[in-house]
């Protein structure tokens, strides 16, 4: 099945996306400096313990009893060391910034370095335990910047300036990201940065070419069937809302057509240029190490080509992070992570159903992840090595080693009266998603949805038409033997007006407009869900 928001574009680059990571990287240089702090301020206390018994042994009690209390206060409480966990919270979202969705946990921050760690020089003199006076010990200046530090906003590190004209930033990025991602161009790369008015129309172009009204009945079809989507939605539309709202820029591998979103004006900003070394990362893997072939992927099933792009966008937004660490100033990020496109293009992601919103980020997000491990095992040469032999599943992605093998298994039957319109592979990511929001609502979610999907050992579905009635037969690989009870319990938390039967290895679930047949076995699992019971039979009898 092709992908659903832009069939042939690679590097959709999103807005909302954009300021989520530039959120999630201020996030993560803030973090890894406290920590770098705490570790420091650890050390000194401790230096500045045994000063305070030296001086007591040395007949400076009275002295040293304010002291005291004051490295009592800072070994303990909120203030304190002891209340470190509390300093990381706040460094990571100190001001409420952090954008909408933001995971508490930012994907890839072990492939970030930030430049600094601040630090507490000179608290104690130039020595170990300074010059052995009182004047060092209780400098003001020093102490004030010990007690001060949770307080002290993040400084800049310093970087080069960008220049704000277009061809001169594409001058300075292209060199700029060939060396940082330790790749060669082999032809000239040309960018077109395009306003708002000028992007839909090329976006209304590309969709004219690439998108397939029958496929999008068929997506709307399943995630209907599966109450991932409401019955009402209509994926065009939906498509067309975020692309105006999301898109700010995309590279086509097949032309090399290399598209920024700019303002009206033509005035470059922050996200402009972080989303320029985002695409020229994809056109220059192209040009090095070849991108999938999105259409011969989208045959072979949709999980692979799920997989695929989640190699190649974690490799582009790792890239993007790491570039924005050295080369974008905290103030810029800041002020783009909260201003009001940001904002603007935030609302309307959180105004998508929650399983195309996953679907729409896995690739950036969980791809990011996956990438950050093979980057840390062999840095980008293992990253390169990805392209040409990528993960196959996107359990693979998720769970890495160890992720279940996807066995090959016998789809679903076309039931009597019915036409197909849909086969296709079904991943641990979709199942996954519908873990996450059963029904579409996130807030009955399973009590652990990955946990739940990581049971997955291999999947298909497929989905039945006659007239306006949907018959879906999903059946999945058992590698756990919980699946059959998780899948249970997520349909009856996404259909709760349902009623349930269940004899030997059998649920039926029987609600006002679709009756469910989930068949339990002791490594696969059988779900059909139709109009009625006897179709929901049919799909796996035939």
């Amino acid at each position: 099945m092709r992908p659903w928001i832009l069939p042939l574009a690679t590097g959709v680059t999103a807005v909302a996306l954009l300021a989520t990571s530039v959120g999630l990287v201020v996030q993560t240089r803030r973090a890894s400096e406290a920590e770098a702090r705490a570790e420091a301020l650890a050390v000194q206390v401790e230096q500045l313990r045994d000063r305070v018994h030296e001086l007591e042994a040395g007949g400076a009690s009275d002295a040293t009893g304010g002291l005291r209390d004051l490295l009592e206060g800072l070994l303990d409480g909120d203030a304190g060391l002891g209340g470190l966990g509390g300093l990381l919270g706040e460094l990571f979202d100190p001001d409420g910034r952090a954008p909408t969705g933001t995971p508490s946990a930012a994907p890839g921050a072990a492939c970030l370095t930030p430049d600094g760690a601040g630090g507490l020089g000179g608290l104690l003199g130039d020595g170990p335990l300074g010059d052995g006076t009182l004047g060092d010990l209780l400098d003001q200046d020093a102490l004030g910047g010990l007690l001060g530090e949770r307080f002290t906003p993040f400084e800049d590190t310093g970087t080069d300036a960008l220049p704000d004209d277009p061809d001169a930033l594409v001058s300075t990025l292209v060199p700029q990201v060939a060396a940082e991602r330790q790749l060669a161009w082999t032809d000239p790369v040309e960018v077109d940065f395009l306003t708002p008015a000028e992007l839909s129309d090329r976006l209304d172009a590309l969709l004219a070419e690439d998108v397939d009204p029958a496929a999008d009945e068929a997506a709307e079809r399943l995630l209907s069937a599966l109450g991932a989507i409401p019955a009402e939605l209509d994926l065009a539309t939906v498509r067309r809302q975020l692309l105006d709202d999301q898109v700010a820029g995309f590279y086509v591998p097949e032309t090399g057509e290399l598209v920024v979103r700019v303002p009206e004006d033509g005035r470059i900003g922050t996200l402009d240029r972080i989303t320029l070394a985002h695409e020229l990362q994809h056109a220059l893997a192209d040009q090095t190490l070849g991108l999938p072939d999105l259409e011969a992927l989208a045959e072979a099933g949709s999980d692979r080509l799920l997989a695929a792009q989640a190699v190649v966008e974690g490799d582009a937004t790792l890239f993007m992070h790491r570039w924005a660490l050295a080369h974008v100033p905290l103030a810029d990020q800041l002020a783009a992570a909260g201003g009001e496109e940001a904002a603007r293009a935030q609302a309307g992601l959180d105004g998508v159903p929650a399983h195309l919103r996953r679907e729409l980020l896995f690739p950036y997000t969980e791809g990011l992840d996956w990438v950050c491990d093979r980057w840390r095992e062999g840095g980008w040469e293992a990253v390169d090595a990805a392209y040409a032999d990528p993960p196959s599943t996107t359990a693979e992605i998720l769970f890495g080693v160890a992720a279940h093998a996807g066995r090959s298994l016998d789809g679903p039957t076309v039931p009597d009266g019915y036409e197909e319109v849909l086969a296709d592979e079904f991943g641990a990511a979709p199942l996954q998603w519908l873990f996450e929001a059963p029904g579409g609502d996130e807030a009955a979610a399973l009590p652990a949805p990955a946990a739940a999907a990581a049971a997955w050992a291999g999947g298909r579905v497929g989905v039945f038409a006659d007239g306006p009635a949907t018959a879906v037969g999903l059946v999945l690989g058992d590698g756990t033997g919980t699946l059959c009870d998780d899948l249970a319990a997520w349909y009856a938390a996404a259909f709760p007006d349902a009623t349930v039967v269940t004899s030997a290895d059998v649920h039926e679930f029987t609600g006002p407009d679709r009756h469910a047949r989930l068949r339990c076995e002791a490594d696969t699992v059988r779900l059909a869900i139709a109009p009625d019971a006897v179709t929901a039979r049919d799909v796996f009898t035939g």
